[in-house]
Order: C-alpha cells, then sequence, then structure tokens
C-alpha cells in the first residue's frame, strides 16, 4: 500500500528545485514572509523576557545566598526551636533565631515603602517627591556585599545614611546630600517622616528597591522582616518544609526552579490568554498570508510552462496543484525557522535593554521553545493558505495555452463583485450593530459583540477583494486614456488580474486597517480636545496632595508654603475639609431622612480654605476680602467666560442657593461611611452667611469647583471644620516656564505633586503616525517585492518592448509605473473599505460619552486623519515606483519564442 506521502516526494523535489534554480525570485517571497512571522517572534520573546514572574524575582534575589527566609504565617503553628515560641507576621522573629535555627549566618531586611521628597536645605537639580521603596538593613554587611555593589560615594554605616540604587536613580532621587522620607503604610496615621542624608549609590537585584540603609533612628517598621542566608550550607527539600512547618518559607535556588514551572503552567492555563493567543494566531495567519500572496501568484504565473510540462507527461491536476504548494510549503518552513530565530533573539535583547532602562535590572533570559515550533507550524500553514489559490489555478492550467507562453485575461463575472459589495455591506452592518447601543446607553452582551465582530471582518475585507478583479477589469478599460507608459502598465496589471489580485489584496488590507484606526484615532483625539477641561488657567501650576488627611503637621505646611513663595511670591494655599473622609460631611439642600444611603451623597457640597493670597489670586475687591475675614462664605456660581475653555460648567442639579443673604447646608453624620451600605445616621442644618462669586474667579485657586464654599482658614475652625492642605496655586506673571518648572520641582514639599496648565496634549497623534509609518512600510515593501516579481517574469514582454525600439527608460518608467498603479488601486480600496469601520468605532467611542462641561451626553465626534491617508494613496505608490525603477533589470534578454 502506498505511503499518503508518496505523492509529495516529487513535487517536493521539483520545489526545492525550482528554488535552488531562481534563488532571487525565492529571497523575494521568503521576505514577504519573514517580515510578519519575525514581527510576531521578536513581540513574544520580549514579551516573555520583560515579564519578570514573582518567583523569577526571588530566584534573581537569592543568587549567591544560601537562601531567603519571609515570615507567612498570620496565626501561630508549631513553635519555632530556635526562639523557643511560635513566630507570625505580627510577632517575628530575630536574625539571630534565624540564624541558629539555620546554622549559617541571618541578615535582617525591611522593605518600606516611602514618598521622597527634597528637604528645605536643597534649592535645585529638578528632583521632584516621588514614591519608592528603601531596604532597611545592615548596608555594610558581607552577606548584603554579595547583593550590593557600590558605584559612588561610601555604604551608610549609621542611622540617617542611605544609598541610592541606580532604580532611585532613574527615579530621579538624588545622589547626595539631605532628603526627606515620609513612610507609606496605608494609613495616614501611622506615616512618619523621616530625614535621611545620601552618602553614595549602589546597585542591587532586588526589584523596585530605590534606597538601602539602616533603620533611621526612632523609626519602627510596618512590614515583616525578610532574612538573607549565608550561602555556606545547602538547604534540602526537607528543610524547606520543616521551616514552613514554622511559619516560614525558604527560598532557595532549587524550589524557586519548582515554584517558577508551576508558575509557567498557571499563566498558559488561564481562560483569557488561551482566548488571546487564539485570537492573535487568527489574526496572524490572516495578515500572512495577504503578505505571501503575491509572491506565490507570480511564482505559479512563472511556472506556468513547467507546469504545462507536468501535465503534458500524466500529471494530474492535484500533481500541479502540489508543485506550487510544495514550494509554500518548503519556502513557508524554512523561512519561518530563520526568521523566528533571529526575532526572538532580537525580542530577547531588546526586552533586555528595556527592562535595564526601566527597572536598571538584567532580565534573565526566557525564551519559550514550545512558542517557535508553533510559530514555525502556524507559519507554514499561512504559507500554504496564501498559496491555496494559485495552486487551484495550477490545477487548472490550460495545457496549450502553457506551452505556447499565452496569457488569457479570463472573464470576470459580474455576479464575483455582487457577492464582494454584499459582502461588505453585511460585514458593516455587524460591525455597526456590535457597537449599537441603546438608549439607556447599554449595549449587547460581549459574546455578542464579539460574534458579530468575528463575522463582520471576514466579511469585510473578504468581500472587498472578491471586487478586485472586476476593479481591474474596469480600470484596464479606462486605461486608454492614460499617456502611453502608465497605459501599457495598468493594462498589464488589468491583463495579469489573477497575480495582481493577490498584490493589490495585501495593500488593500494594510491600508484598510490603517484607515480605520486612523480614523478612530483622530476622532477620539478631537473629541477629547474638544472637551478638554483646564484644571486652571493656561500657564498656572499648582502642587496638590494625593492624599490630604495624610499629610504631616501644620506647621510642616507652612515651611512648604513659605519655601515656595521664595521662588513665586503670591503662592497661594487651599485647604479642604474632611479630605480623608469616605463619605461627604456636607449636602446641598434640607436634611436627609435618617437611614438615607448613598444616593443623597449627591448633593454634596465642598468646602474650601483660603489665605490672603488666594484672596488677591482669585482677584477679590476689597469689600468681599473684608468680608471673608469677617466670617462670611463665598458661594461658587457658574461659569459663564468661554475665554478660560470651561464655559458650561454650571452647577449641580442639586446646587445650594443664597437666601436673605445666607446658605442653608445638611451637617451629615454617616453611619458604616467606609462600607458600600452606608447609612445616614444623623443630619443638622447649618445655615451660614454667604455671597456669591463666579467661578471665573475661583477658577484661579487650585480646588476650585462649581458648587462649593470658600472660607477663611479662621472661619472654618469656628464652624468645627477641620481643614487640610490641599494645594498650593502658582501664578507668575507671563506664566510658568520649562525653567521655572523645574525650580519649583526641586522645592515639592512632601507628597504633592506639580502640576502646569499647558492645555491638552495627547501622544494619540503620535502613536497614529508610528503605526502609519509601519503599516506604510509594510505597504511599500509588498508593492516593491510584488513588482519585480512580475518584472521578473514579464521579461519576454520586455524583449518584444525593446525590439521595437522602446529604449531602457522607457521600459524602467513601465515598471514604475506598475508599482504606482498597484499602490494607488489598492490604497484607493482600503480608503474606502476602511474609512467606514473607523467612523462606526468613532460614533461608538464618542457619540456616548459624558460631556465634563455640560454634564450632558456629547454628539459623536469624526475627524479624518487626511496626512495618513495622503501618505497611503501618494506618498508610497510614489516611493514605491522609484525603487522599483531603480531595481528593474536594464537589458531585457532576448529568447526565441518556439511555435
Amino acid at each position: 500500500m502506498a505511503s499518503p506521502l508518496a505523492g509529495w516526494r516529487l513535487p517536493l523535489r521539483l520545489a526545492w528545485r525550482d528554488i535552488m534554480r531562481y534563488k532571487g525570485r525565492s529571497a523575494l517571497a521568503a521576505l514577504l514572509i519573514l517580515l510578519p512571522v519575525m514581527a510576531l517572534a521578536t513581540m513574544l520573546a520580549f514579551i516573555s523576557t520583560f515579564e519578570i514572574s514573582p518567583d523569577e524575582e526571588r530566584a534573581r534575589a537569592v543568587e549567591g545566598l544560601g537562601g531567603l527566609v519571609t515570615v507567612s504565617a498570620e496565626k501561630p503553628g508549631v513553635p519555632m526551636p530556635a526562639a523557643g515560641r511560635a513566630v507570625t507576621t505580627s510577632k517575628p522573629p530575630t536574625a539571630a533565631e534565624v540564624s541558629d535555627q539555620a546554622g549559617v549566618a541571618a541578615l535582617e531586611a525591611h522593605q518600606e515603602g516611602f514618598v521622597f521628597a527634597a528637604t528645605q536645605e536643597t534649592t535645585s537639580g529638578g528632583f521632584t517627591s516621588t514614591w519608592g521603596t528603601v531596604m532597611l538593613t545592615d548596608a555594610t554587611s558581607p552577606l548584603l556585599a554579595r547583593k550590593a555593589t557600590l558605584v559612588s560615594g561610601r555604604l551608610p554605616s549609621k542611622p540617617g545614611e542611605v544609598a541610592v540604587t541606580e532604580y532611585g536613580k532613574n527615579m530621579g532621587l538624588p545622589t547626595e546630600g539631605p532628603m526627606q522620607a515620609r513612610s507609606d503604610s496605608g494609613n495616614p496615621s501611622d506615616s512618619k517622616t523621616v530625614h535621611v542624608t545620601i552618602v553614595g549609590t549602589v546597585t542591587t537585584p532586588f526589584a523596585d528597591v530605590a534606597a538601602v540603609g539602616p533603620v533611621p533612628t526612632g523609626y519602627k517598621p510596618s512590614s515583616s522582616p525578610g532574612f538573607l542566608l549565608d550561602d555556606t550550607r545547602t538547604f534540602s527539600a526537607d528543610d524547606v518544609e520543616q521551616w514552613h512547618r514554622f511559619g516560614l518559607d525558604l527560598t532557595t535556588r532549587d524550589n524557586v526552579s519548582a515554584q517558577a514551572s508551576a508558575y509557567d503552567v498557571n499563566t498558559t492555563g488561564d481562560s483569557s490568554m488561551a482566548f488571546a493567543i487564539a485570537v492573535a494566531t487568527m489574526a496572524f495567519v490572516a495578515v500572512t498570508a495577504l503578505l505571501a500572496g503575491p509572491a506565490f501568484a507570480a511564482g505559479a504565473t512563472r511556472q506556468r510552462r513547467s507546469l504545462g510540462l507536468v501535465a503534458a507527461n500524466g500529471g494530474t491536476r492535484a500533481v500541479l496543484r502540489r508543485i506550487v504548494l510544495a514550494n509554500a510549503m518548503i519556502l513557508g518552513a524554512l523561512t519561518a525557522l530563520v526568521s523566528a530565530v533571529l526575532g526572538t533573539a532580537l525580542g530577547v535583547v531588546a526586552a533586555k535593554i528595556a527592562c535595564r532602562q526601566v527597572t536598571t535590572l538584567d532580565a534573565p533570559t526566557d525564551i519559550r521553545f514550545s512558542w517557535i515550533v508553533g510559530l514555525v507550524v502556524v507559519s507554514t500553514l499561512a504559507a500554504l493558505i496564501a498559496a491555496w489559490v494559485p495552486a487551484r489555478a495550477a490545477g487548472r492550467t490550460n495545457l496549450l495555452q502553457a506551452l505556447r507562453g499565452q496569457v488569457s485575461a479570463r472573464v470576470v463575472k459580474r455576479r464575483l463583485p455582487t457577492i464582494g459589495v454584499i459582502a461588505v455591506a453585511a460585514g458593516t452592518l455587524c460591525l455597526f450593530f456590535a457597537t449599537q447601543r441603546g438608549g439607556d446607553g447599554s449595549s449587547m452582551s460581549e459574546e455578542g459583540q464579539t460574534a458579530l465582530a468575528y463575522i463582520g471582518v471576514p466579511l469585510f475585507f473578504g468581500g472587498a477583494v472578491l471586487a478586485v478583479p472586476y476593479v481591474l477589469m474596469v480600470t484596464g478599460k479606462l486605461a486608454g486614456h492614460l499617456p502611453l507608459t502608465p497605459r501599457i502598465a495598468v493594462r498589464e496589471v488589468s491583463r495579469q488580474r489573477t497575480r495582481a489580485t493577490a498584490s493589490i489584496g495585501a495593500v488593500l488590507a494594510t491600508v484598510a486597517v490603517c484607515t480605520g484606526v486612523s480614523v478612530y484615532g483622530a476622532s477620539e483625539d478631537a473629541y477629547l480636545a474638544k472637551t478638554y477641561t483646564p484644571s486652571m488657567p493656561m500657564g498656572e501650576a499648582a502642587f496638590v496632595s494625593s492624599s490630604p488627611g495624610s499629610r504631616t503637621s501644620e506647621a510642616d505646611d507652612n515651611i512648604a508654603i513659605a519655601a515656595i513663595r521664595k521662588i513665586v511670591p503670591g503662592a497661594a494655599g487651599a485647604w479642604t475639609v474632611g479630605a480623608g473622609d469616605f463619605m461627604p460631611r456636607y449636602l446641598a439642600g434640607k436634611c436627609p431622612a435618617k437611614g438615607s444611603g448613598q444616593d443623597a451623597a449627591a448633593a454634596a457640597v465642598s468646602m474650601l480654605g483660603v489665605d490672603e493670597a488666594g484672596m488677591k489670586l482669585m482677584g477679590l475687591d476689597a469689600a468681599t476680602r473684608d468680608a471673608l475675614k469677617r466670617g462670611e462664605f463665598l458661594h461658587v456660581g457658574p461659569s459663564t467666560n468661554d475665554s478660560l475653555g470651561v464655559a458650561g460648567w454650571g452647577p449641580q442639579s442639586s446646587a445650594t442657593t443664597i437666601n436673605d443673604g445666607k446658605v442653608t447646608l445638611a451637617a451629615v453624620q454617616w453611619k458604616n461611611a467606609e462600607l458600600p451600605e452606608a447609612t445616614v445616621a444623623s443630619c443638622s442644618p447649618l445655615t451660614v452667611p454667604a455671597r456669591p462669586v463666579s467661578f471665573d474667579a475661583a477658577f484661579k485657586l487650585a480646588g476650585s469647583t462649581p458648587n462649593s464654599l470658600i472660607a477663611t482658614r479662621e472661619t472654618l475652625a469656628k464652624h468645627h471644620m477641620t481643614a487640610h492642605l490641599a494645594a498650593i496655586t502658582v501664578a507668575p506673571e507671563g506664566g510658568v516656564s520649562k525653567k521655572l518648572e523645574g525650580q519649583l520641582k526641586a522645592t515639592s514639599p512632601i507628597d504633592m505633586s506639580l502640576m502646569v496648565e499647558r492645555g491638552y496634549s495627547s501622544p494619540i497623534l503620535v502613536i497614529l503616525g508610528v503605526m502609519t509609518a509601519a503599516l506604510a512600510f509594510v505597504v511599500l515593501l509588498t508593492t516593491i517585492v510584488s513588482t519585480l516579481l512580475n518584472d521578473a517574469e514579464s521579461q519576454a514582454d520586455a524583449a518584444t518592448l525593446a525590439t521595437v525600439g522602446a529604449p531602457t527608460g522607457m521600459r524602467r518608467r513601465i515598471v514604475g509605473a506598475h508599482a504606482a498603479a498597484i499602490g494607488v488601486i489598492g490604497a484607493l480600496i482600503g480608503i474606502a473599505v476602511g474609512i467606514a469601520p473607523g467612523l462606526i468605532l468613532a460614533r461608538a467611542s464618542t457619540n456616548h460619552m459624558m460631556d465634563e462641561r455640560t454634564h450632558q451626553l456629547s454628539g459623536g465626534t469624526y475627524a479624518i486623519p487626511w496626512w495618513s491617508l495622503a501618505i497611503m494613496l501618494i506618498a508610497v505608490p510614489l516611493v514605491a515606483a522609484l525603487v522599483s525603477m531603480l531595481f528593474a533589470r536594464r537589458k531585457p534578454v532576448l529568447t526565441r519564442r518556439e511555435r
């Protein structure tokens, strides 16, 4: 019985012989496969190497050590013999007890979160307050010396000294001098500020550690300690199990490897990850097939005479198809293997460089060989799919026409473009209904949206490709109105439309994706720019606290404001009431009923304290300032000045109102305020004297919002309202320059970040530019390769032109016009196809967004990035034409035509 592979031996042998005979043409075909495969291999290798698992981090941490001990027990368990008691996270062992139990030296270390800021002695350098982790331990210990390498200065040797790591330097921490740090344990009442001195810089393998040093005097670490063990002893699996019974996790190089394997299994077993991989695989197959299609179509055309000879010697249609498919199988497998290896190497190198830049640490090499094998298999499958249509056409080869060298363009049936147009319309409707929302803003289920998207996208692009042959036929008929050179090129494209359809289909799909994403991104950017609401007038700046209730003391706040006023006189502070409360203390209108839920919080009123500088900043007249000092409140009304960019901001539906010079509020006490089921426990009315102030004036003070009340800090204290510093506004003449911004950053108060209002800015257009450039390169490469392959297969026609007197320049211009025709026709269809889904996505994204200024649903915003379309429609075909002319054959090969 014959083997199933017996029928493939001859086709594979002929395909290999053809590849070796036409190395240049095979290299061009391989290039179209190499591009997407190498890109995907690079991306996969980058992700697997750059994403460091917790076990990989622990493995890096124990490198050079005997082990790493951490406390895991929340409740007392088996007593630890060396400690004579059970250990827990609240009662951890000491370094001496761990050392006695392990039989080797042990070093205690805490990793504490701190918010750093420059001290008042630091007045320059551009250091911005930021958050980071400090390893509190004995930096001079021989054990730590194996994990920390001194770069400059010296190691910290006493409390209050630290050495900054490379990671800390990247964060912006200084490398010498004083610095203050506030502990960030999550509970504001436990926060404590310490002053430290930076004495050197070091490198460590511990992730996200910004500094290393001893525990400061008077500071008690809030985190459980870890213990570094000397490597003079090797710990077995039984030792690890015994330490676990004590409530301690012992990590060694051996058991980390086992944990890392389990981590990999859990990751790949995640259903969402499997779904994402499946979707990415299908998309990759489609892209590879579209890009490789032109090469295999050109190869099948070149082999027509050879295939005719095979058919004349008894070759069946199946044999003819297998010859073309074998060529794709060999080229696909070899190219996929080479590009997967090269892409993996490139991805690993890029990931290591990126990891070094981001974390200052070296990422462990993580090459998934199963991914490489899968990529080779899928790429080979994509190549076979790309060659399937040319293979079917080869199976229908007309023996007499093939042997005589005739090429007869098949008549395009009208039903084919009709089906294509119907498919495009059906795909458009699927995408439209997938993003459609009801009047209440609801949309269909995620499963329904996914199903419609999977149905709509293939219909959309498949229908467009079906219409290409008819478009080429019509274009060929209209080519008579063109000059001679482009007329010959366009008619050649129309005559060879079976081969040209593959090239134009690849260009079409790429341009359609670029058009759709560009229209969507540009529309999103236009909407965000239209609805952008500045937080303060242009050119102003403000230091804003992320957690006002957790700030240190009033004296520290006054020192911080004074330091900023040395740089910009007139800096104004703003104090907020109830910053740390989960539920608002004051509501507009009457008291809600006892037991009311969180819906009552919709009528919240914010209270803001202001100082003398704030009054001047708002431009208040003398009478209003005197009223504030007498104990009156200012009620912030709506904005009416569009020049500030906040016109339309108005009071909420439950806004407070002034009656007879007074405002009545509801002072509420909440039950279970920290829980979702919070209810009103008690409420009492609070009536205060008030006068109106326009929001345009209050807008100059950071923290002001419509329907808020402003008073002096003394007035707030009189009403028993505790206020915390929330912002410091800086409004110099001429705005905040870049130089001034750097000076202000250098004096950032602790836990207050600097914000400068410079108007709307977004990376969307930059991202679209990068995407357009990448896709333009793909289109350019596809057009050039398909054109050069066509030129190689059209030498007989070039020789005929030469014999009738056509000069070399004209023949080269015909090649250039051929490339331009493929690029222009593919771009035109791609733009027409891609603009519809782009507008549909833009409508879905911007038609149901809440306008922050009017508090109403905004209409759809649509923008077409003409620059992106011009690049695809004009620039890319022009460059493709020039490059194709440059590499076109100068001397045609004269051959004798046999009758």
